[in-house]
């Protein structure tokens, strides 16, 4: 008479090739969550710049996007003023402030007083950001963001670049 069923030792060997998978796949699996949270709050910030280049060649105005390493935001605003700074008491802000996620922190900002300005003709002072998923201290080689705005053109770049390319940056 035959039985139907599986024996204990064929349970405990799905057993145990399921955790040699799970333990296989898991890592890189969080790896993919963590590049795509970077890549994504890349993208956001691109599309805060698209946003002031837009307004300023809309509206005929100064329209920009300031960066706050300290509190960790950044936002668009309507230079008022004109005078290229984001002054929170006299400035208009259109979007934000937004915040970086926690896991996710400004490698390296080099844009003239943390503040990308678009005139009228779209152009800007340009300049570059880097985001990483480690403090700018501890730049292991695992891959940081290059936002880049070209000042005569005003065109926004989002790169894939290694920390240690994003710190020799000038």
């Amino acid at each position: 008479m035959k039985r139907a069923g599986f024996t204990m030792l064929e349970i405990m060997a799905v057993i145990v090739i399921s955790g040699i998978l799970a333990a296989i796949a898991v890592p890189r699996f969080t790896e993919f969550i963590s590049k795509s949270r970077l890549s994504a709050q890349a993208r956001n910030l691109s599309g805060f710049l698209r946003m002031a280049r837009s307004n300023a060649i809309a509206h005929k105005s100064n329209y920009g996007v300031y960066i706050d390493t300290t509190n960790n935001t950044y936002g668009v605003f309507f230079d008022k003023n004109e005078n290229c700074i984001f002054d929170s008491t006299s400035e208009e802000l259109i979007k934000g402030p937004q915040s970086l996620r926690p896991e996710i922190y400004w490698v390296k900002v080099n844009v003239e007083n943390h503040t990308v300005i678009f005139n009228y003709y779209g152009t800007s002072n340009g300049g570059y950001v880097v985001l990483g998923r480690e403090k700018a201290d501890s730049l292991a080689e695992n891959g940081a963001i290059l936002v880049r705005i070209f000042p005569l053109s005003g065109r926004i770049t989002v790169d894939w670049t290694s920390k240690s390319a994003a710190k020799e940056l000038p």
